[in-house]
């Protein structure tokens, strides 16, 4: 009897052996595809950031080519503000600008192209931009802000104007944040994909998903240490919403504003967790066939031995 198990025993050991081995082979295999899998999706992710920044940058500086043309204009020597102001009207029907606005060296506003020129207007609604503009002496980009004429939030590039060789006003070309959702929409973003657009501030100013109830707000503390930290990268991190999202971010150099692109980890994740189903069921039907077999085999043996 003793050699009847022994060799049931026996048999069970090569099962295992054969098996197990198998197993954990199709496991690393599994880790080893979703690895690779992870690292194409991160690297699609990041291509498509850029190409957003990259279209971000651009339409900046096509704003401050036109701004820059502006102050060239003869009508700012000669003070003729009207004229300027026909003349920036003109070239805002050629651009995505929402508007322009002159103001003076103390921040009160002389043209908007909003209004017909002689309109009262307030003052530039950002003194912030206007002094860094003033201190580099070269044109800025500003985060989101409200308009001091629209009442809505807007960006502006600004430029300082100088004439005669001295400070004599500064010319912004003015966005509004619709804008910028228009640029997210046509993109035709996958419907579970969270894709914002951040200033330099880390505020928000477009949002594929609930727009109207986090533009204009900061986003989560992680991710702006990590765009502050770097200038791309991916993350795991939390949507306001709460969503798990495996997060791809680009920060441009130049006007220090964001794209982050988060995709839900259950979508990612569960490509792994079907893989690994698929083997450790496989694994447990070959294991329990194995079994069968070396039961049905030590069985017969048994009886041969018997007789």
């Amino acid at each position: 009897m003793h050699r009847i198990h022994s060799v049931r025993t026996i048999l069970l050991l090569i099962v295992a052996a054969v098996v197990l081995p198998a197993a954990l082979t199709g496991l690393a295999w599994s880790l080893q595809a979703f690895d690779a899998s992870r690292a194409r999706g991160d690297a699609q992710a990041l291509q498509t950031a850029r190409n957003l920044m990259l279209d971000i940058d651009s339409e900046f500086k096509s704003l401050g080519a036109v701004a820059g043309a502006l102050t060239t204009s003869p009508a700012l020597r000669d003070a003729d503000l009207a004229a300027f102001q026909r003349q920036a009207d003109a070239a805002r029907r050629y651009t995505s600008a929402t508007n322009f606005v002159l103001t003076d060296v103390g921040g009160q506003q002389l043209v908007n192209t909003l209004k017909p020129y002689g309109t009262p207007l307030p003052r530039h609604g950002n003194p912030a931009l206007i002094a860094r503009a003033a201190a580099s002496g070269r044109l800025q980009v500003s985060d989101l802000y409200v308009g001091a004429v629209t009442g809505a939030g807007v960006m502006s590039i600004c430029l300082p104007v100088r004439l005669g060789g001295r400070l004599a006003y500064f010319l912004d070309a003015g966005q509004g944040a619709g804008q910028f959702a228009s640029l997210l929409a046509s993109r035709g973003f996958p419907a579970d994909w969270v894709v914002s657009i951040v200033d330099g501030g880390g505020a928000i100013v477009a949002r594929s998903r609930a727009p109207a109830q986090y533009v204009g707000k900061p986003i989560q503390p992680d991710l702006r240490r990590l765009i502050a930290g770097a200038p791309q990268g991916h993350a795991r991190s939390t949507t306001p919403e709460g969503i798990p999202v495996y997060t791809t971010y680009i920060r441009s150099p130049d006007s220090g504003w964001a794209v982050a692109i988060g995709i839900p980890a259950a979508g990612v994740d569960g490509e792994l967790w079907r893989s690994l189903a698929f083997n450790l069921g496989a694994s447990a039907l070959l294991l329990a066939v194995g079994v069968a077999l070396a039961v049905f085999a030590g069985a017969h043996v048994r009886r041969a031995m018997a007789q």
